[in-house]
């Protein structure tokens, strides 16, 4: 997750919340480990941008042996007008790339599509991702049309923004007609980190299995916002079925972590 409050809640899913593996760290991140229904896992708050999701995987991947099973839980704007105010959002259609052209800023003429660049999607675990809409759906099974869970296409972008086509007269940067980019090109959604998730997953050479989940909390072509109160109350409903769905998901004999080196047997701490 981004939000440092929003891994602070859903620690309180874990089975014991006073045996909970708190750490703090450097890099800004926060950490949770403990137990769901007996099974270890981690909640972790990386802040926001492609950067710090580049950040944790690469140097969790470095100290983990064995598979990784990462699901990414956040929140997003939707774009495309069919997706609904608390829409849960799962990217099975993929992860695009927007990113800013930073040379075209200093060429003339400087057109939209020199500035700006999508790349090709990149796609998560299928296996995971269908585990995860499974779990979503049952944990909204008695209010399927007030928050649905949709399939969608996501796309991921470089700032919050310039590349998300919000305008500020205080910037050059040239990107008006943006929105109407974007939602040509099928897009459902956008936020900031899933794409590199999913293309980290793709490029490591060891089992780094990856799904992504997302709150509609807004929507781009009305310029209309969830309240509080709901977010808050729909984000531990869809974070314990992201839990449910990684201790759910099927790993070879010999492949989980345990023992006396393991976080979990360490000595619990506080927040």
């Amino acid at each position: 997750v981004g939000d440092p409050v929003r891994a602070f809640n859903l620690s309180g899913c874990l089975d014991d919340p006073t045996k909970t593996f708190v750490r703090m760290s450097n890099r800004g991140f926060t950490v949770y480990t403990g137990l769901r229904k007996g099974v270890p896992v981690s909640i972790v708050s990386i802040g926001m941008g492609t950067s710090m999701m580049d950040f944790l995987i690469r140097e969790a991947r470095a100290i983990i042996d064995g598979p990784m099973i990462v699901i990414r839980f956040g929140t997003c704007g939707a774009i495309n007008p069919s997706v609904k105010l608390g829409s849960i959002t799962i990217a099975s259609k993929g992860a695009m790339m927007l990113r800013q052209n930073f040379d075209a800023l200093f060429s003339e003429p400087n057109s939209l599509s020199s500035r700006y660049s999508f790349s090709k999607p990149v796609f998560p675990d299928p296996k995971l991702t269908q585990l995860l809409k499974e779990m979503v759906q049952e944990a909204f099974q008695e209010s399927p049309d007030t928050f649905p869970v949709i399939d969608s296409l996501n796309c991921t972008t470089d700032s919050f923004y310039s590349s998300q086509g919000r305008t500020d007269s205080n910037f050059a940067d040239d990107n008006a007609d943006l929105l109407e980019q974007i939602k040509s090109q099928s897009i459902d959604t956008l936020e900031m980190e899933t794409f590199q998730l999913f293309h980290l997953g793709k490029c490591c050479r060891l089992p780094l299995i990856t799904s992504a989940v997302a709150l509609a909390i807004a929507q781009r072509c009305t310029n209309d916002f969830l309240d509080n109160t709901t977010i808050k109350r729909l984000e531990v409903v869809v974070g314990s079925a992201c839990l449910d769905t990684l201790i759910k998901y099927p790993m070879a004999v010999g492949q989980e972590m345990e023992g006396s080196g393991c976080v979990w047997f360490q000595k619990p701490s506080s927040p």
